[in-house]
């Protein structure tokens, strides 16, 4: 019996520290924000457009930061927002920097980054009763407008901790036309051996979409060429108003087989697939070009870099 009365006070004071620890852990995860400085990104919207700069063709970069106030309602009814921010870096390796900030009632500050030497229009709003926001406009970025952007929400909940969210990363590109990086044309592999011989070739040509719906959002056709010498002949076409490509030139050398789609809407492509036949087959060059319309309905042509199909000099190593 003694022994009984001794334990009765310990199993209190066990179940008093269980209610307690429990207690805590529900608080915490109600108030997801005490446990970290840093909660979900799914609380902090970001936009961003558009996602690829083309310079001397895009007019405007917008970001907009939106935090609903119905995202507040789930953790804390009491917490006060007391900043909106939108930072940028460069690269992976280099730190956010704040590119426009929005403190209170104050109008948004902006400031210029090493990498990123704009300063552009912001307008932005914070209020505790409805939804806050931060957006900020950059007119003719050049290339240095690329990377990555990020919104955080500062503010302070009913009890004076200190909290902070951030967005998801948007990652911007860049690409310039001069470069025809709009169109890419890809084989795979990039180098054919001739002992053993190479069996299978792939020659890909895709049109970057970012540069699609700036520069030519309708689309007509895609063409892949071919050469020998100097002149440029089909040998692969697909156009918007056919289900399927076209195949133009056939050798003994490889047997060849394509597919493709041309569309305004999605990704739009053209791919052959060369078996090898051949060891000693011609040696050839490839060109892709996409046709189509600009905004004001002026005709626009898009050519990709140059591919040679070469055989390569050296024997390939077998691994048995």
């Amino acid at each position: 019996m003694a022994a009984t009365k001794m334990k009765m006070p310990m199993l209190l004071y066990l179940t008093s520290v269980t209610v307690f620890v429990i207690t805590t852990l529900w608080t915490s995860s109600c108030h997801g924000f005490l446990l970290d400085d840093t909660t979900s990104s799914d609380t902090v919207d970001i936009a961003v457009t558009p996602t690829t700069i083309i310079p001397g063709v895009t007019t405007q970069l917008l970001v907009n930061c939106t935090l609903p106030r119905s995202t507040l309602l789930v953790f804390d009814a009491s917490l006060r927002v007391q900043s909106i921010a939108i930072s940028y870096r460069s690269d992976n390796k280099s730190s956010y920097t704040p590119l426009v900030t929005k403190q209170g009632s104050a109008s948004p500050q902006r400031a210029r980054s090493p990498n990123h030497p704009y300063i552009g229009q912001a307008d932005g709003k914070i209020d505790h009763r409805s939804t806050s926001y931060l957006s900020a406009s950059w007119f003719g970025p050049s290339g240095q407008a690329s990377g990555m952007y990020r919104c955080s929400v500062k503010g302070r909940d009913g009890e004076g901790n200190a909290v902070e969210w951030d967005s998801q990363v948007f990652t911007v590109s860049s690409v310039k036309l001069n470069e025809k990086a709009g169109m890419t044309l890809v084989m795979n592999p990039p180098v054919i051996h001739r002992n053993p011989l190479t069996p299978q070739v792939a020659l890909v040509c895709s049109l970057h979409n970012g540069v699609r719906l700036q520069v030519m959002p309708t689309i007509d056709d895609i063409v892949i060429y071919y050469r020998h010498s100097q002149d440029w002949k089909f040998f692969a076409h697909q156009s918007s108003s056919e289900t399927a490509p076209t195949l133009f030139y056939q050798t003994y050398d490889f047997k060849s087989t394509v597919v493709g789609s041309v569309t305004s809407t999605s990704l739009s492509y053209v791919e052959v697939d060369m078996q090898l036949i051949n060891a000693y087959f011609d040696h050839l060059d490839f060109m892709c070009k996409a046709s189509g319309q600009n905004a004001k309905g002026e005709h626009v042509v898009l050519n990709s870099p140059v591919v040679q199909m070469r055989p390569s000099a050296q024997r390939r190593k077998l691994v048995i």
